[in-house]
């Protein structure tokens, strides 16, 4: 017996159908990927006004970019309804050291120049979300109602600075800019 790789069960070979989670469970997962920034006031309303979470949504980790906080990427974390934004460095674009960094790495640097568009390099949203019987079309509406507007994104950077943006300050913040609440 047994529930290794090739443990025993009924069939007790290599013949034996395997069970996934997402068979017996019903959980599956997708990528959301965008282009344009999340507005921060937009996207806080969400997550402090979502008291269930993201509908369906168990589980969701990636990367995002929020206009207010261009130059950062910033690393997403939720499980259930509590989500974690903190600082995942600055974007390739951008980032001096991190081109230097990458110079002897030219397999990430070439992952990394893969996802790069004009004018905006590397700055992109990238979300896996995992959940139960989840409805993918209404899960990115939601997500896709927190993005800057066509209007706000041509605005840009200059303009996205002066968002409300009320998520605390990451610990490596050193712009020496100050919000006022």
């Amino acid at each position: 017996g047994g529930f290794g790789p090739r443990g025993g069960g009924k069939g007790g070979g290599g013949d034996a159908k395997k069970h996934t989670h997402a068979e017996d469970y019903g959980i599956t997962s997708f990528i959301y990927r965008r282009r344009k920034p999340f507005h921060t006031e937009r996207l806080y309303e969400l997550l402090e006004t979502k008291k269930d979470g993201v509908p369906g949504s168990l589980r969701s980790k990636g990367f995002c970019w929020l206009a207010s906080r261009n130059d950062v990427s910033v690393e997403w974390n939720m499980a259930g309804k509590i989500c974690t934004l903190e600082s995942g460095g600055g974007w390739y674009v951008d980032d001096e050291n991190l081109k230097d960094d990458l110079k002897d790495d030219p397999e990430l640097l070439g992952k990394i120049l893969k996802d790069f568009q004009e004018k905006w390099g590397d700055r992109r949203i990238e979300l896996v979300i995992i959940g139960v019987d989840m409805d993918q079309k209404a899960i990115e509406s939601v997500l896709d109602k927190c993005l800057v507007s066509q209007e706000e994104f041509v605005a840009g950077p200059k303009r996205w600075v002066d968002f409300v943006d009320k998520f605390p300050e990451f610990d490596d913040d050193d712009d020496g800019e100050e919000e006022d609440s």
